[in-house]
C-alpha cells in the first residue's frame, strides 16, 4: 500500500504504524523549515569527509585528519577492519594503517557511506537510504556524462543534505567547502 502527502515524521510514523508499506510526499524530499540554527561540528567533519573522498586525487593524510576528529568514526573503522571477516594476523592500531589495507576504491566506499550515516543520524533511515541511492544512482551515470563519479555521487547524496540537516539548502552550501560545479 502507499501513502500519500506524507509531509512531516509524524504522519511518516503514523502511516508506517498503519500498514504501508511505500510512501511519497515532500517529507522525503523537502525539510521542514525551522529558523536557523549552528550546524553541530561533527555533523560538518562528516561533510567535509564526504568532500575529501569526492575529489579526483584523494589526500589520504587529510582524510586521515578528518577521520580522527571524529571518534566514532575511528571505531567504526578498526572494529571492522579487526573483525574476523578480515582474519588479518596482526591487528590494525592506526587510521592511516586502516586506510592504507583498505585502498583508495574500499576507503572511499567505507567513509562515504559512514559519513552519509552519520551527517543524517537523526533523521529517519529511510531519507539516508534515499541520499545514498541517489549518490549511487549518480555513479552509475558518471559514464554517460561528463562528470566524474566521486562528483555525481556527492551530488545525488548532498541532494537530500538540506532534510538530512534541517536547514535550507542555501545555508548548507554556505557552511560546506565544495567546488563551484557542485554547488
Amino acid at each position: 500500500m502507499l501513502a500519500e502527502k506524507i509531509e512531516t515524521q509524524a504522519e511518516f510514523l503514523r502511516a508506517k504504524d498503519q500498514g504501508f508499506v511505500y510512501f511519497q510526499g515532500f517529507f522525503f524530499r523537502r525539510p521542514e523549515m525551522m529558523n536557523t540554527r549552528d550546524m553541530p561540528a561533527n555533523r560538518m567533519n562528516y561533510l567535509r569527509m564526504l568532500q575529501e573522498v569526492s575529489r579526483p586525487e584523494l589526500n589520504l593524510k587529510e582524510l586521515e585528519n578528518l577521520v580522527k576528529a571524529e571518534a566514532s568514526v575511528c571505531y567504526r573503522l578498526l572494529r571492522y577492519l579487526n573483525s574476523a571477516i578480515f582474519g588479518f594476523q596482526s591487528e590494525i592500531h592506526s587510521v592511516r594503517h586502516a586506510l592504507s589495507v583498505l585502498g583508495e576504491v574500499d576507503a572511499r566506499r567505507w567513509v562515504r557511506l559512514v559519513a552519509a550515516v552519520g551527517a543524517g543520524q537523526e533523521k529517519t533511515s529511510d531519507l539516508v537510504l534515499s541520499a545514498l541511492v541517489r549518490g549511487r544512482f549518480g555513479e552509475l551515470l558518471a559514464p554517460h556524462v561528463a562528470h566524474g563519479k566521486s562528483d555525481l555521487f556527492l551530488l545525488g547524496l548532498l541532494s537530500l543534505v538540506d532534510a538530512m540537516l534541517e536547514m535550507p539548502m542555501t545555508e548548507v552550501l554556505e557552511r560546506i567547502p565544495l567546488d563551484h560545479p557542485t554547488k
